[in-house]
């Protein structure tokens, strides 16, 4: 029989571990920046308490209340994940609360019903399971980081099951409970909802992600294209495509308005608008603020991804509602098979394509691509490109540019600066053929602003093309049979990320 102290200290600090993960840890990590999260938890549970403690219910009610708990508990990160995007995280947010408050009053008031019953205290003296207790709380606290919000709901949810099955136990003993017939049943549900869930976290978010990205693991996506992990990490959004920053909410605003603004400014007639893009950076989100445009189409790179960016569930924040405009339609076809085989014309092709990480993303650099993307440009129309980082991987960047002009572009490279990754490249171009360089440089840094753009104004407009370009002799244009490219930004990172570590080492006492 456990000890007296022992139930009620594990009891009370289930309840506060409860807390945190309901009312702050669920908040911060699905929810920030929505006001009133935690105030609408501690409001009901606060008025949950209050009714519990002055309700006529038996103790047998805190054994229903723990089970009922564990439920919500053990089910929680998955509702968290699916709901980040509508009200639904809102009602479950409220019903947490109640289920915890409801829960803590009744256990106020089966501790003052046993306050008078001194021949308790004999329970209290029984060391064993207060060890045994205590070593487990040291083991949650050591891995609680490590285990991630599903594990750690369906671990604590596991152990108010366990509480709920042995205070019956305890406290029929002294004559005072009788379990109803609802009690039994949440009893008997809440330990396998709870086994439940601990197993179902492993096909949510496996514990390697756990373990290999920093932040709060919200969830993680297998695709045929690659491994989303999305996270939060300092107050942030950021989504790792196989094991690299694809996107992250710090950078969005600033490469998403640097990317599109210019080039819809630039083209004269922006009626059809080619976006390839995954969806989650932004990007379209800018592009439907112009009224300008009458058809938007998106050609995902990672289709599957961007149908998880357009339901309810934790990565629709990424795309921040860019998704929802009636004049997107989106096309599942690879981007370098519609480039090739489409014969359409559009007057803005914005491509925010993956780095040359790899022989895959390496084509969408190659004459052969680049080319056939100068052919899907109407008379007139103008490309916008990102070209990776010109200080990170500087010759990276450089032999993009030339590619493009030997694709037959006129090309006006210009950086804007990223928060997280730093100054970033990026390119508008046009066809040569019968362009005057002059003049479209000229349109090009006359940039108009859309209403709501927040980053770019005009003091950042002209700071964009302030930058003067490296004079460094051009590159031999990348080829789809030699991609010297993907080599070239391979051997980049690799030193970046050496030199880096190295950095580290040093700063190191």
């Amino acid at each position: 029989m456990p000890g007296l102290f022992t139930l009620l200290a594990t009891t009370v600090s289930l309840l506060w571990f409860c807390t945190y993960e309901l009312g702050f840890a669920a908040a911060r990590a699905f929810a920030p920046g929505r006001g009133g999260t935690t105030w609408l938890f501690v409001s009901c549970a606060l008025g949950a308490g209050a009714v519990t403690q002055r309700a006529r219910a038996p103790a047998a009610a805190l054994t229903e209340a723990l089970a009922a708990l564990s439920l919500v508990l053990s089910v929680s990160g998955y509702v968290w994940q699916i709901s980040a995007s509508n009200g639904a995280f809102w009602l479950w947010l409220a019903l947490s609360g109640s289920a915890l408050g409801a829960a803590a009053g009744l256990l106020l008031r089966l501790g003052r019903s046993l306050r008078e019953d001194y021949e308790l205290v004999a329970y209290a003296m029984a060391p064993g399971p207060l060890i045994a207790a205590f070593v487990l709380a040291i083991v949650v606290l050591f891995a609680y980081s490590a285990l991630g919000i599903l594990r750690r709901d369906g671990l604590f949810g596991l152990l108010l099951a366990g509480l709920s099955g042995v205070l019956p136990d305890f406290v029929r003993e002294l004559g005072r409970m009788d379990l109803s017939l609802r009690a039994r049943w949440l009893r008997w549900l809440s330990a396998p909802v709870a086994l439940a869930a601990l197993a179902g976290a492993e096909l949510r978010v496996p514990l390697a992600d756990v373990r290999q990205h920093t932040g709060e693991v919200l969830c993680s996506l297998d695709t045929a294209r690659g491994h989303h992990v999305l996270s939060r990490l300092q107050g942030g959004l950021v989504l790792f495509s196989d094991h690299q920053i694809a996107a992250n909410t710090s950078d969005r605003i600033h490469f998403s308005e640097s990317l599109v603004h210019p080039a819809l400014s630039a083209a004269q007639s922006p009626q059809r608008v080619l976006v390839l893009d995954d969806g989650v950076f932004g990007v379209l989100r800018e592009v439907v603020r112009w009224p300008d445009p009458r058809e938007i189409l998106l050609i995902p790179n990672d289709p599957e991804l961007t149908a998880a960016t357009r339901g309810a569930d934790c990565l629709a924040q990424l795309a921040d509602g860019g998704l929802s405009d009636a004049r997107i339609r989106i096309e599942g076809r690879e981007p370098a098979r519609y480039v090739l085989e489409s014969h359409a014309r559009f007057d803005v092709v914005i491509a925010n394509l993956p780095d040359p990480s790899s022989y895959y993303a390496g084509k969408y650099y190659t004459l052969g691509f680049l080319t056939a993307l100068r052919e899907r440009l109407a008379p007139n129309g103008v490309l916008a490109l990102q070209l990776t980082s010109p200080l990170r991987t500087p010759s990276t960047h450089q032999g993009i540019l030339s590619t493009l002009r030997a694709a037959g572009f006129l090309v006006v490279p210009y950086r804007a600066p990223l928060p997280i990754l730093g100054e970033w490249g990026f390119a508008l171009a046009r066809d040569a053929a019968g362009a005057d360089a002059a003049q479209f440089e000229a349109r090009v840094r006359n940039v108009r602003l859309p209403h709501g753009a927040q980053f770019l104004s005009a003091q950042h407009r002209d700071m964009l093309f302030s930058f003067a370009e490296d004079n460094a002799a051009p590159h031999a244009p990348s080829t789809l049979y030699d991609q010297w490219l993907v080599e070239r930004y391979q051997t980049e990172e690799a030193a970046r990320q050496e030199v880096h570590g190295s950095a580290l080492g040093a700063a190191k006492p």
